[in-house]
């Protein structure tokens, strides 16, 4: 089997993977690989069946900016699959001020459609 076929069976695996089981909540069924780029060490945690966080940014105007698991993203928007965990690594400066002016200020708050923003709302 080529490299090409190897990559389309792996990304299946991966949808069959989570049409079974979903994406979990449990840190502990998760690995954050970011900082380890080691093959050796995906290896491994692909055989202990962790899937890895998926990383995103929040740009200027919350939009989120996949880092890690863009083909994971792309198995749950196929799925139908609404909420996946993720990891926050970097917000933009104006995110954050924004982010700030709706959590800290009760009459910002009543006013903004971020306050369902999923960086938001569980500040609230």
């Amino acid at each position: 089997m080529n490299e090409f076929h190897q990559r389309l069976e792996s990304i299946d695996q991966l949808y069959q993977h989570i049409r079974r089981s979903g994406f979990s909540t449990n840190p502990d069924e998760f690995v954050d690989t970011y900082s380890h780029r080691s093959s050796f060490f995906r290896m491994v945690m692909k055989m202990q069946n962790k899937l890895e966080f998926i990383s995103i940014n929040i740009g200027r105007n919350g939009e989120s900016i996949v880092l890690e698991g863009k083909h994971r993203v792309s198995v749950a928007k196929v799925l139908g699959i609404k909420k996946v965990p993720v990891i926050v690594r970097v917000r933009h400066k104006l995110w954050v001020e924004k982010r700030k002016k709706v959590i800290n200020s009760p009459e910002f708050r009543k006013d903004s459609e971020l306050n369902t923003h999923f960086d938001i709302i569980e500040e609230l």
